[in-house]
């Protein structure tokens, strides 16, 4: 991880723990790769060390509240060129996790701009249309994400391309895709 990765990182890291009343408390940081995706764990410890017991620690109040949600968006906003390339990447592995459609779902349900950014720019769009093919030829998850970015496309793009009618001539289940199975209403 470049330094400058890290030091973001260590900031986001040190928000959270402010949030959260964790300022000073041991934590670890863990950086593992897996099946090509490098990533980090963090664990504190809740032990306040003078009286050994354990601090309380609400975290669904400290993430869910409104101060939590504007955090969240600052890491997307602060994060949005790295997002708008994992969603266009081509990489063949990119898209066959369930994080990735966790990721999209969750980019919809709570920070949706994403996407018109992401389709306003239309090298953007071809590169997503570019793998739906690879992608609706794949495993069911790979069909789902692709079905997704469909969706995407046509609900954010101000432009469809001749391509992604091409595609939806060619798979005619990608139409059949059902938004609100996936999305939070409220």
């Amino acid at each position: 991880m470049n330094k400058c990765r890290l030091a973001y990182l260590k900031n986001t890291l040190e928000r959270i723990e402010k949030k959260l009343g964790l300022e000073g408390q041991p934590r670890v940081l863990v950086f593992h790769e897996k099946e090509g995706r490098r990533h980090a764990h963090c664990v504190w410890s809740r032990i306040d060390s003078e009286n050994m017991k354990a601090n309380e620690l609400i975290i669904l109040k400290g993430i869910y509240d409104e101060e939590g949600s504007e955090l969240a968006k600052r890491i997307v906003i602060e994060n949005k060129d790295e997002l708008i390339k994992a969603i266009c990447t081509k990489s063949q592995n990119g898209d066959d996790h369930k994080s990735k459609f966790d990721l999209l779902i969750f980019l919809l349900n709570s920070y949706n701009f994403i996407y018109r950014e992401t389709f306003s720019v239309e090298k953007n769009q071809k590169d997503v249309i570019e793998k739906l093919a690879r992608l609706l030829r794949g495993k069911k998850r790979e069909k789902m994400i692709a079905k997704l970015y469909v969706f995407l496309i046509k609900e954010y793009s101000t432009t469809i391309a001749p391509e992604l009618i091409a595609v939806e001539r060619n798979f005619p289940s990608v139409s059949k895709f059902n938004i609100k199975d996936h999305v939070c209403d409220g």
